[in-house]
């Protein structure tokens, strides 16, 4: 079973989403080749390639049901730093 994780972020978060970036893109990509998460992104503020200052209003993942846990060390931290109401 396929589990989708959405979260929203708070308002005026852009900046400390776009420092955390390249760090949680890493992350993303080794839990891709484990198997741990099929597709993960962001939900744009506006529909285009590059919001820009509009940012972003959440993200999405989707994992698999085993071999996945949300309380891993390395990825709540980023979570809740994103202002996630699901954590």
């Amino acid at each position: 079973m396929w589990y989708a994780i959405i979260a929203e972020d708070h308002d005026n978060s852009l900046e400390r989403r776009m420092a955390a970036r390249p760090a949680h893109l890493e992350r993303i990509e080794g839990l891709k080749r484990q198997g741990r998460v099929l597709v993960a992104g962001p939900f744009p503020a506006v529909d285009a390639e590059d919001p820009a200052a509009a940012g972003f209003t959440g993200s999405l993942m989707v994992n698999p049901g085993t071999g996945f846990c949300v309380r891993e060390k390395p990825l709540l931290p980023a979570i809740q730093r994103l202002g996630s109401s699901s954590a």
